[in-house]
């Protein structure tokens, strides 16, 4: 159970207490990639979370216990305690701003639309947030759909997925650059190895996509190891019949 603190007076929280301001479309990209893999009771607790903010700190929820969460949610003390809150914490969604008799009041690192946007693509059930409206301009503003919002969230993601892949490709394209023709035959001998030893493979004769899977897998690995000062080491070290050798190291 989390730790009790001394209750500070309200006015201890101030409404200043704010992240500095980030692109709108970051805050969505960022939430949308820590909300799309929580668990049903743990959306549930967001989305509950999310529309207890205090209007005069909007970044912190009034103050909360473990039961009252579990009344308006649904969601077990236990799974609260032990899961739930846990989850929103290393997610990034959340913390714990402050925590007395009365209950404890969280703060949430996006705001109230932002979460709302993307609870409601993950859960339907989630309330959608109305989006926001330029009152200072006198020009007609466009309209943008929630539908809209969330194509170009999904379109941002595979790009920024993408992207990624495209530069660990290059990566290891430059690090096989830098290997002696010995070493590229370990590789290619420890991918088969590792493939031929797994359980069941014996009942597939082609394995030609597992092999090159696992010499993926064990380049990216030793690109990480090489960043330490460990060399990739050379074929001509594996006596015949042996698929590792002592100077190979264990796996991290």
């Amino acid at each position: 159970m989390l730790s009790k603190t001394t209750n500070t007076p309200s006015s201890a929280i101030s409404s200043s207490d704010t992240s500095s301001v980030t692109d709108p479309s970051t805050d969505i990209l960022n939430a949308f990639a820590a909300v799309r893999h929580l668990h049903p009771k743990q959306l549930t607790l967001l989305t509950y979370l999310n529309d207890q903010r205090n209007p005069q700190t909007p970044t912190h929820t009034f103050p909360l216990s473990y039961t009252h969460l579990h009344h308006h949610t649904g969601v077990t003390i236990e799974h609260i305690r032990r899961n739930g809150l846990h989850r929103l914490f290393a997610s990034g969604l959340l913390s714990v701003a402050q925590q007395g008799f009365g209950g404890t009041i969280y703060r949430l690192h996006y705001d109230h639309h932002t979460l709302s946007l993307v609870l409601h693509k993950v859960s339907p059930r989630a309330p959608q947030a109305p989006l926001p409206q330029r009152l200072d301009s006198l020009s007609p503003q466009p309209v943008v759909t929630l539908q809209a919002e969330l194509a170009i969230v999904e379109e941002r993601l595979t790009l920024m997925k993408q992207l990624q892949e495209s530069r660990q490709s290059l990566r290891r394209h430059e690090f096989l650059a830098q290997l002696t023709p010995y070493q590229h035959t370990w590789l290619t001998q420890q991918a088969k190895a590792q493939v031929d030893q797994q359980e069941g493979m014996r009942f597939i004769r082609d394995r030609f996509a597992h092999y090159e899977a696992q010499r993926t897998q064990l380049i990216d690995e030793w690109i990480n190891r090489s960043d330490y000062g460990q060399p990739v080491p050379s074929s001509s070290s594996i006596t015949p019949g042996s698929h590792h050798h002592d100077s190979y190291p264990e796996r991290l």
